[in-house]
């Protein structure tokens, strides 16, 4: 996921979905569904992620639970930057909440939740502030 959310396409992003998944980014922007990720990916590539150089998502120690062919997950996360507009640093930290599903034999998300625990970025709208979702 990290890869892909430094450096894909929408599509790169959507593929790591089953196509009824949700993805909630904060509290208020839900993304249903393979397009409504999609639409979600586009809008944070162009207003979040563009305007960041040198992009990396980082994880840590995740704490995941196998039952049958589900799982949880819950794992911390930090993303760092700089902006491309001020060329200051950007620091966010924050934990992601997923629920993965497998089905004939590959794991993929069913629900994802990013929650932001603490972001330095000034030069963009704070996370609650931006449309990403579907």
């Amino acid at each position: 996921y990290c890869f892909v959310a430094d450096t894909g396409t929408a599509d790169d992003l959507v593929s790591l979905f089953w196509d009824d998944a949700t993805l909630w980014f904060g509290e208020r922007s839900r993304n249903d569904g393979a397009e409504g990720i999609r639409r979600g990916q586009e809008r944070w590539i162009e207003k979040m992620r563009d305007p960041v150089v040198d992009l990396r998502h980082l994880i840590y120690a995740p704490a995941i639970r196998i039952e049958g062919s589900l799982a949880t997950a819950e794992t911390y996360y930090d993303a760092d930057g700089h902006s491309r507009k001020l060329g200051s640093p950007i620091f966010l930290r924050g934990i992601y909440r997923d629920v993965l599903e497998k089905r004939c034999g590959e794991w993929r998300f069913r629900e994802r939740r990013i929650v932001i625990m603490h972001s330095t970025r000034k030069d963009l709208p704070r996370e609650e502030e931006v449309e990403t979702g579907g």
